[in-house]
């Protein structure tokens, strides 16, 4: 069956062949995901009763379009230097993670809805967040190595800190950022330490900054103290 989006929208069609038509002067934008890498990425966490075979939801969620946007504007950004391997492999983890979102909350409507991690739960995961921000961090891996679902561990982190396990991983990073800014070696620039620590939007990761410390990152980067 034939699916028509207008501008701006965005639609997400089940495995298979397909034609494609964007039609002048639309520039239409199409990222493909194997279903292997899906299917391993959702086994990494038992926990979880569902699968990207199961449930398909048609319309992707508005926090994965917005990702894809924020990718698709620094990629096309012909002022922004090359992603690093790292980078580009935390916005692979990253889009994965929340394509796989849709499919838990999809499965969510047919199941009965998880009971939500207990507070000492989110605290060891808040651990595992700040030693690995750093790195790329998958979220379902995380529930997993914890021992419960990802959807479980998502309302656990809403209960007790009003924000989702991804939005912490953030706030930790930041952190990270902003340590080793104030102890930067010379030579180094705001960018490639971002990179460095797991930043995957530098443009948006600055405006985060400054909203949380009241200073840019690169005034920050001015008053470092390198080490001895």
């Amino acid at each position: 069956m034939p699916i028509i989006l207008r501008a701006g929208e965005a639609a997400l069609p089940r495995p298979g062949a397909r034609t494609t038509t964007i039609p002048d002067p639309y520039t239409g934008f199409v990222l493909q995901a194997p279903m292997a890498l899906l299917a391993a990425r959702a086994g990494q966490n038992g926990e979880d009763p569902w699968h990207p075979a199961r449930e398909w939801p048609s319309i992707p969620s508005q926090r994965l379009v917005r990702a894809i946007r924020y990718i698709v504007d620094d990629l096309d950004d012909e002022t922004s230097a090359p992603l690093p391997p790292r980078a580009m492999q935390g916005m692979s983890r990253m889009l994965t993670d929340l394509l796989l979102d849709g499919f838990s909350a999809r499965m969510e409507r047919t199941t009965r809805p998880p009971s939500a991690a207990g507070l000492a739960l989110v605290r060891r995961a808040e651990a595992i967040l700040r030693d690995r921000a750093h790195t790329a961090v998958s979220i379902v891996a995380l529930a997993g190595e914890l021992g419960v679902s990802t959807r479980s561990l998502q309302a656990g982190f809403q209960r007790h800190r009003g924000m989702t396990p991804r939005d912490v991983l953030a706030a930790c990073r930041l952190e990270t950022v902003r340590d080793r800014l104030l102890k930067a070696r010379p030579g180094e620039t705001v960018t490639v330490i971002a990179y460095d620590c797991g930043v995957m939007h530098v443009g948006r990761f600055a405006a985060a900054y400054r909203a949380r410390y009241g200073e840019t990152p690169s005034a920050t980067l001015a008053r470092a103290s390198p080490p001895t």
